[in-house]
């Protein structure tokens, strides 16, 4: 599968550049363009809050925003965390209502339930 995704991005970087030598071509010494990088990565520079360094004995919260399939994900990584962390207690996402991103109203509702951590499954 990686081969083929080699090939794929190695396929797709080479028509990207022959479209802008084209394009390149049939414009003025006049004017400028500008390569986007279409991977769209974005550098963070700061983390919103530390990591826990072990989940044994914590307390984590599984939530929902309520995006595709959230729903099934997130039953399967708290049954995979919990194998892993058996000392680990688990609030399931159902026992939160389902959030959209906002910052504020997440954090009190995990406080309220003694998490340490959160998983957020975005769905898609």
């Amino acid at each position: 599968m990686k081969k083929k995704n080699a090939i794929f991005f190695k396929t797709s970087v080479s028509l990207i550049i022959s479209f802008v030598l084209i394009a390149f071509s049939q414009v003025s010494a006049a004017t400028s363009l500008e390569v986007l990088n279409p991977v769209g990565a974005v550098e963070v520079d700061k983390v919103a809050s530390a990591r826990v360094s072990d989940l044994r004995g914590k307390t984590v919260c599984m939530l929902s925003n309520g995006y595709f399939r959230a729903n099934e994900i997130l039953p399967v990584v708290q049954e995979l965390l919990q194998q892993r962390f058996p000392e680990t207690k688990f609030i399931p996402f159902t026992e939160l209502p389902v959030e959209y991103p906002n910052v504020r109203t997440i954090g009190k509702k995990v406080k309220q339930k003694g998490c340490d951590a959160v998983v957020l499954a975005t769905g898609g």
